[in-house]
């Protein structure tokens, strides 16, 4: 009698704990993009047959599935027309580079400063839609709205005030 006691007890039991308990749900949470993989302090240079084409220094680089995201950027192309780019971030995504904070853009002939820009690499435009200032050996020039086009040497602004240096 006692056993058939306990085996009851234990069906009714587990009917209860059935229809009453309802089994924990996680729900799965939302992941923030991860980086594939992170670099610390890197170098990265492209070379081809005449040498080193371009230089890309960082000191934290995270690569994720769609960009590549650089802390304390530095870009240098060495071709006929060199060219240093300094940034405290960029985001390296499909030929485009979007640079933000404190931005320095150095060429033989001038130099500008802004807090962002955008750099297409395939075209050779490098623009920004922000207050920035322009340095030539004659001129310095604050304004809008830079767009450089690199490949021709042009460049354009909007809003432009330009302070020209006397000659003597």
């Amino acid at each position: 009698m006692k056993l058939i006691n306990f085996f009851l007890f234990l069906i009714i039991f587990s009917i209860l704990w059935t229809i009453y308990l309802k089994p924990y749900k996680i729900s799965p949470k939302n992941i923030k993009d991860i980086p594939e993989v992170v670099f610390e302090n890197f170098i990265l240079n492209e070379i081809e047959k005449n040498g080193t084409k371009s230089t890309l220094i960082g000191k934290i680089g995270e690569k994720y599935k769609d960009r590549f995201e650089i802390k304390d950027f530095e870009y240098k192309k060495n071709d006929k027309n060199i060219e240093n780019l300094i940034a405290k971030k960029g985001v390296y995504k499909k030929d485009i580079i979007n640079l933000y904070d404190s931005i320095e853009y150095k060429t033989k002939d001038f130099k500008f400063y802004t807090d962002m820009a955008v750099y297409n690499l395939k075209k050779e435009i490098i623009s920004t839609k922000t207050k920035f200032k322009l340095i030539t050996k004659s001129a310095i020039v604050l304004g809008d709205n830079l767009i450089y086009y690199r490949n021709k040497g042009k460049i354009l602004a909007k809003n432009i005030n330009a302070k020209i240096k006397n000659k003597k």
